[in-house]
């Protein structure tokens, strides 16, 4: 049964606060007779009949002063149900479904019909209690308004959540209902309003509004980083989580600012595009550090002001309970370089460095900003930028593991899968395992390679006007392998430069020139296995020619170093002091930024910045005297010594080993040679030359001995020994 009233006001103003409906007793008493004795819970000492009422339900309550055709609403009925003064409104009992859907958890959002003249403060438990004293047993509905009073003021409470429980004694799940009972047992929560005219002290946490439930790193596109942002949400993020309260009584303050650094390709600027869509907050303000630099005077500061204009204003307006700013920094070294570096200039990036520090941490410094810089020169940084309070929060993104490496190359190759162009024959797990020291750029890179050679195949080179057949494109294993050849990591190992050094082979003339080569071995696997050994260094002294650079790079490649550098004599011509040390500082920093790495002919070392970083360093000298009189010998755990072609039994042996590889000199024309007594000691490079030349000499025929004492006198070198 349904009764068409008349909506008007209540007729008492006290009555607003009971979240109930008042009619003249006839119509009360016509509505308990359809209740089938369903008079509801007790409120106070009142027993309302539930019923429909617009698109909510409330409790209606006898009133002698309202007229029989009418019904009587408070504003915020009228509000929630969008009826006004003199519109029909049909009611209906309540007839609730089994079984009986309860709260289990409400959120209410508090906030005021009139602007205070100062902004109100309350606590949860205030709240709660007045709550549930007045209302227990009365049904809401999500965006439902009712009206409290706290002092003088009048509080409006709106529901903007509602989840419903298990009811008592009933296992089954809750039906999905519109509407809701408010029990002893429902959880309550408070929030203030947007504007901030009252301010809730609650001691309970909302769920986290900063990252959306289904965030995953593969959806946008980025991998091997979920180490980084779960240290990134944990100093950064997680505090902000609870309330502003109970943040003041631990005495603490958020953290303001993290920087983000490493080599280039490894995923900073990728973050810094895609964080806003990890974020379920406001959006946040990404800015390209040269973009805030202008040529007017004064320009470049007010930049940096306007960044933090909207944090200030909201700040002023809502105090702790403002929103999160995010503004992220991309290339944060173009604008926030060491103060007084540049002596020559206008001062520009000094001075907007100055107004930085003065927004994030002077003396009006806000609470509501997180700064997030990027930047792979992290040197040229500021100091006084680095501090706590500050861009605190320093997080290498390096170059990415083999699982991170797996995760770049599954979500590269996801759309060829899912397009079904990729062949089995592909192995994602041995691709991330031999691409070591891939950054994830050079991973996106090696499958743009990949997919190249398979469209090569599907287009002819001779008609380029014919049609592609696109059905045929397949990207396979064979693609890959051809990829690698060409797309090189910018921090891996340079094997061109090292075989380079090694045209010649290694010549093991005798036993201690085998044991030279096993000691720098064992010193090398030591560095690359030892949980002990974080750096060790190795100098390998001789004369000019003796095989130093030979023996140091033929180690580098038997090793197998994901990185090696490489660092001689002839890069540093020409060059300034100042170039030269940056050039040797730039080795080092460049071998840091991998897990394990081998740098060549460098004479210094330098302990590492991070702990599992391991590097080996092997130096070559040919002026012992000088370097051990410059102290340059005492930076190395251990010095060998290169010898020269001594002797006989040596330089034979040496002849015979070229003239197995490439030369044609005959065993009885090699013992002419050693008998001769025209040769005692010669370092091996040299040896080989001269070998070399006496070939040139016979060829096509095999080597004389005449011819190679002839050579050997023609280069001077017959009498070598004496200057030893």
């Amino acid at each position: 049964m349904a009764i068409v009233l008349r909506v008007t006001k209540l007729p008492a103003a006290s009555l607003a606060f009971t979240n109930l409906s008042y009619v003249h007793p006839k119509v009360y008493a016509e509505l308990v007779a359809h209740s089938e004795g369903g008079r509801q819970h007790s409120v106070q000492t009142a027993c309302p009949v539930h019923c429909h009422v617009g698109c909510i339900i409330l409790g209606v309550m006898p009133e002698p002063m309202v007229q029989k055709e009418e019904i009587g609403l408070s504003i915020c009925h009228r509000e929630s149900t969008r009826l006004q003064l003199g519109d029909a409104v049909h009611l209906r009992v309540l007839m609730l479904p089994q079984p009986k859907p309860v709260v289990g958890l409400m959120q209410l959002e508090v906030s005021t019909y009139v602007r205070p003249m100062e902004r109100i403060c309350i606590k949860d438990e205030t709240l709660e209690l007045d709550i549930r004293e007045a209302f227990t047993g009365q049904y809401f509905s999500v965006g439902q308004s009712v009206a409290r009073r706290h002092g003088k003021e009048t509080l409006k409470l709106t529901v903007v959540q509602m989840v419903p429980v298990e009811t008592a004694g009933d296992k089954r799940a809750a039906p999905v209902s519109p509407f809701a009972e408010l029990t002893a047992q429902t959880e309550l929560l408070f929030s203030s309003e947007s504007d901030c005219r009252v301010h809730v002290q609650s001691r309970k946490v909302l769920p986290s509004p900063l990252v959306s439930p289904d965030f995953s790193f593969q959806k946008l596109g980025i991998g091997g980083l979920d180490k980084q942002f779960s240290e990134i949400f944990r100093r950064a993020f997680s505090s902000r989580v609870f309330p502003p309260h109970l943040v003041e009584e631990l005495g603490l303050k958020h953290v303001k600012g993290l920087l983000l650094y490493g080599p280039p390709g490894t995923g900073k600027t990728l973050i810094a595009r895609q964080i806003g869509k990890a974020l379920k907050a406001r959006e946040p303000k990404v800015v390209n550090g040269p973009e805030i630099l202008n040529k007017y005077v004064g320009q470049s500061e007010e930049n940096v002001r306007a960044l933090f204009k909207e944090a200030e204003e909201e700040e002023r307006k809502r105090g702790a309970e403002s929103g999160l700013h995010i503004i992220i920094f991309d290339e944060l070294d173009a604008i926030c370089k060491q103060r007084g570096s540049n002596p020559g200039g206008a001062g520009v990036t000094d001075s907007v460095v100055n107004q930085l520090l003065s927004k994030i941490d002077g003396v009006n410094a806000l609470n509501n900003i997180l700064l997030i810089g990027m930047t792979n020169r992290l040197d040229l940084i500021d100091e006084a930028l680095l501090r706590p309070g500050r861009f605190e929060v320093l997080i290498e993104i390096g170059l990415p593991d083999e699982k991170g490496r797996l995760q770049i190359l599954t979500i590269h190759t996801q759309a060829m899968q899912q397009a079904q162009r990729l062949d089995p024959s592909v192995d994602l797990v041995l691709l991330a395992e031999i691409t070591r020291n891939f950054s994830g750029a050079e991973l996106e890179g090696l499958v743009r390679s990949a997919a190249s050679f398979a469209f090569q195949r599907s287009v002819d080179m001779k008609d380029l006007s014919k049609a592609a057949d696109a059905s045929a494109i397949r990207i396979t294993m064979q693609d890959f392998e051809a990829a690698l050849e060409e797309v090189r990591p910018a921090f891996g190992s340079h094997e061109e430069s090292l075989s380079r050094c090694i045209q010649n082979g290694i010549i093991c003339f005798s036993n201690n020139c085998k044991r030279l080569q096993q000691t720098c071995l064992t010193l090398g696997a030591q560095a690359r296995d030892s949980s002990h050994t974080q750096v060790l260094s190795v100098l390998l002294q001789g004369v000019p020619g003796s095989g130093k650079t030979a023996l140091a790079a033929s180690v580098a490649k038997l090793l197998s170093f994901p990185f090696t550098k490489l660092v001689s004599a002839e890069s540093w011509v020409g060059l300034p002091e100042n170039a030269r040390v940056n050039l040797l500082q730039k080795a080092f920093q460049d071998a840091y930024k991998s897990n394990l790495s081998l740098a060549l002919l460098v004479l210094a070392k330098k302990q590492p910045p991070r702990d599992g970083a391991k590097l080996l360093v092997i130096g070559t000298t040919s002026e012992a005297d000088f370097i051990r009189e410059a102290g340059i010998a005492k930076a190395f755990n251990v010095c060998l010594d290169v010898p020269p072609v001594r002797g006989s039994e040596e330089i034979a042996a040496a002849l015979r080993e070229l003239s197995a590889d490439r030369y044609l000199f005959r065993e009885d024309e090699i013992m002419q040679v050693c008998e001769s007594g025209v040769l005692e000691t010669i370092p091996i490079k040299q040896l080989i030359m001269v070998t070399e030349m006496a070939a040139e000499k016979c060829k096509p025929e095999p080597i004389k001995a005449d011819t190679f004492i002839s050579c050997l006198r023609d280069c001077g070198l017959d009498n070598f020994s004496r200057l030893f």
